[in-house]
């Protein structure tokens, strides 16, 4: 693994945050990973920053990591992702975008701090985002939620930002601590509203398979649904569909489909209507 800089205070309380949240004691935790329990209190408490490679590997091991957070875990205890984690990156970001590039309906890939990762021709249309306004994989889509000239496509705007907000801070609470996550918060906090909406929301319990959207194109409303869809890592990736609404039946889905899209986008390659 490759060796990189880390800091000994957010090691010691991502360590302690993450074992607490499995149930373990020190103890316990210590037998899992193949140390002392002492060892475990001095890396908790900071005075040791660095455990050895195969400790780390242990502890990961121990506490059930995996993806995203199994990475940050290690970059934390001061070891980079090697190889084949970035194959393991590179192969499921490829699966994910020829997966959505297939669908009919309007699709977007995003990580746990919801950075943009791709998304198919028919969310282009849809949403009206251009390639241009995106940087792939450092964009997050809650800057377009809180974007002032964007917002105002999201009816009712309010209730529905501050759920989204719950979800968000649910699905990225692992990993804010990180410097990585630093760049993406900084700008979000600019931005109107976020500041004072994250202050007095609190993350949702559990992640949440389907979300209610309605989108104005046009001057009409469109009723939504996300189905979110979780790739395990690394990292970990979300697809998100947006299915319209109402449908009463499955059967009902093309004739639903057809007449919410006519209103919005034109048929184009790769978009059947």
């Amino acid at each position: 693994m490759k060796v990189v800089r880390t800091e000994p205070k957010k090691l010691s309380g991502y360590l302690a945050d993450r074992r607490h949240d499995r149930n373990l004691s020190q103890e316990t935790l210590a037998e899992l990973a193949g140390c002392t329990r002492q060892y475990i209190a001095q890396l908790e408490a900071g005075s040791r920053v660095r455990p050895s490679c195969r400790i780390a590997t242990g502890l990961a091991n121990a506490l059930n990591l995996h993806g995203q957070s199994r990475i940050e875990f290690l970059e934390l205890a001061g070891y980079g992702g090697g190889e084949e984690s970035a194959t393991d990156w590179s192969q499921l970001t490829q699966a994910a975008q020829s997966v959505i590039a297939s669908f009919t309906y309007p699709a977007y890939i995003h990580d746990n701090l919801w950075r943009l990762y791709g998304w198919n021709q028919a969310a282009e249309r849809l949403f009206g985002v251009s390639p241009s306004q995106v940087v792939p994989y450092s964009t997050s889509l809650m800057e377009f939620v809180f974007d002032p000239e964007f917002r105002h496509h999201i009816v009712p705007w309010n209730p529905w930002a501050r759920a989204l907000l719950s979800q968000f801070r649910h699905d990225c609470r692992a990993i804010l601590q990180l410097p990585s996550s630093r760049e993406v918060m900084k700008r979000l906090r600019q931005l109107p509203d976020f500041r004072r909406m994250w202050n007095s929301c609190d993350p949702v319990a559990d992640a949440a398979p389907l979300l209610p959207l309605t989108f104005c194109k046009d001057h009409k409303p469109i009723k939504l649904t996300i189905v979110r869809m979780q790739f395990p890592g690394p990292p970990d990736l979300w697809v998100n569909v947006f299915v319209p609404l109402p449908l009463e039946s499955a059967s009902d889905m093309p004739q639903a489909l057809s007449e919410c899209w006519r209103l919005t986008i034109s048929p184009g390659p790769g978009v059947s209507l």
